[in-house]
């Protein structure tokens, strides 16, 4: 409660939620997630397939991992993964309110937290001191993809600590993510979770709105589809974790859609073209600044790792965007 009430008084006047989290519909979200989490099944925009599908990919990563090492390739790899860059983005909108003109928002996804030893202070060096209005976070907080979450809870308080957002922090959730970790996250560290729901930040008379998916690589439902087709005449920003949802959201209106998920390929080839992506639909998106319709969107490298703790032809990254107002004529 402390924590909380060291959150709201930070917050003040920047920010108002015009629309609270709704407890039915988190509810029956939270019931749904749970029985796709123990049904064995990964649920994506293309259909249901059984969880173990990728076996043979996970279980060739060890295998990987030796060779690396055998080939004296693992330290210089190790070496760039912990290498973690700040990168700023500057992004302009014809329908961006006025109030909202230079409006900084710090990016941060797949953290895999636990991945390895010091990478916390890693990522809390590189967002140390940097001045946001908003900090969004797209899923993938732990390394595993089930099993215990509470050792990531100490070092995320830390990276919240370092992190000092006007108008506060927002999250979605990956498919590393079970309901129960969100909902840590947001009673304990006073992240805003969005599980198919959607938020306004205010500024005196103008708003911009934020829309929220759940995971759709693994946990996807309809109720993703929803929430970004708002067709909002609005400034929209939408959080997702992976590009799977950016047809539908460019055609729900959105403005700008912040992903991660695809790790930029970790592994790429020379020029960073990556070799696996793990996307059922919009391979094209998987890296980068790219733009579907109206819409402008960012697939980050994110700043952690999954597998063998390595990077090669890749950077993680902290995105910093700043949007700016475009005047017309």
């Amino acid at each position: 409660m402390e924590r909380m009430s060291r959150i709201t008084a930070a917050l003040g006047d920047h920010t108002r939620r015009l629309i609270p989290a709704n407890t039915a519909h988190r509810a029956l979200w939270a019931r749904r997630r749970k029985a796709m989490e123990a049904s064995g099944h990964r649920y994506s925009p293309v259909g249901v397939r059984p969880a173990g599908s990728g076996a043979a990919f996970e279980s060739a990563l060890p295998l990987f991992e030796v060779l690396l090492k055998a080939c004296g390739l693992y330290a210089i790899g190790h070496r760039t993964a912990r290498n973690i860059r700040v990168r700023r983005i500057e992004l302009a909108y014809a329908n961006l309110p006025e109030r909202f003109d230079g409006y900084t928002i710090l990016h941060l996804t797949d953290l895999h937290i636990d991945k390895f030893e010091g990478l916390d202070d890693v990522i809390v060096s590189a967002v140390n001191g940097i001045n946001i209005d908003l900090c969004v976070m797209t899923g993938d907080f732990r390394a595993a993809d089930d099993g215990p979450f509470e050792q990531i809870m100490a070092p995320m308080g830390r990276l919240m600590d370092a992190i000092k957002p006007q108008d506060g922090t927002y999250a979605v959730l990956g498919n590393h993510d079970d309901h129960q970790l969100g909902l840590a996250l947001e009673r304990r560290l006073g992240v805003r979770l969005l599980a198919n729901e959607c938020d306004v930040i205010q500024r005196g008379d103008a708003q911009i709105r934020i829309v929220g998916a759940d995971d759709v690589n693994r946990f996807y439902t309809a109720d993703a589809d929803r929430v970004l087709s708002g067709d909002c005449e609005e400034f929209t920003l939408a959080l997702v974790h992976s590009p799977e949802m950016a047809t539908e959201a460019a055609d729900g209106g959105c403005d700008l859609y912040l992903c991660g998920h695809t790790h930029g390929g970790q592994v790429c080839l020379p020029g960073g073209r990556p070799l696996v992506t793990h996307l059922s639909v919009n391979h094209h998106l998987a890296s980068g600044l790219w733009q579907v319709g109206d819409m402008q969107g960012y697939t980050s490298p994110g700043a952690g790792v999954s597998g063998p703790p390595v990077r090669f032809f890749s950077h993680g990254e902290v995105t910093v965007f700043q949007l700016k107002r475009k005047h017309r004529g």
